[in-house]
């Protein structure tokens, strides 16, 4: 194979992994709208004030107990992103890393919490490939974990 079909392979790849990522943040965008869109609370009116006045269809003796609706709680606002060393940001963009910035810290602090509880390295490798790492990806993220989270 020459070196020249062996670019042209390397750009086709690089393509589809561009096409493959975009996509991928397309569906999570639509994911993330729709659940914001299911999540927001309707407000009821509250339940009539209970009145003196006697309604004859009640038996004689019964009471009516009205309670008001309870006030919908506030949403809470989201947690912001600690930010990370940029030498992290540094070493997973050398080692080709491509992922939005606050996957990349939410990601490595919580594996960087499990290997603080005790979990090893071949169960949050698995938990990496799961969430869609590349294999050829793990060492550099493991290193950079380690080294600055």
């Amino acid at each position: 194979m020459n070196d020249s079909t062996s670019q042209a392979r390397d750009r086709n790849s690089r393509r589809w992994q561009i096409i493959a990522v975009v996509g991928i943040l397309a569906a999570l965008g639509a994911f993330l709208w729709a659940w914001n869109s299911s999540q927001s609370t309707a407000v009821a009116a509250p339940a009539p004030a209970a009145t003196a006045k006697h309604h004859h269809h009640h038996k004689a003796g019964q009471k009516i107990i009205v309670v008001p609706a309870a006030p919908a709680p506030a949403a809470p606002a989201p947690a912001a992103v600690p930010a990370a060393p940029s030498g992290y940001f540094a070493a997973l963009d050398a080692a080709g890393i491509v992922a939005p910035r606050d996957w990349e810290i939410s990601t490595g602090q919580r594996i960087a919490a499990e290997w603080r509880a005790g979990a090893s390295t071949a169960t949050t490798d698995q938990e990496l490939l799961n969430g869609g790492l590349r294999a050829d990806h793990l060492a550099a993220m493991d290193n950079a974990i380690a080294a600055y989270l």
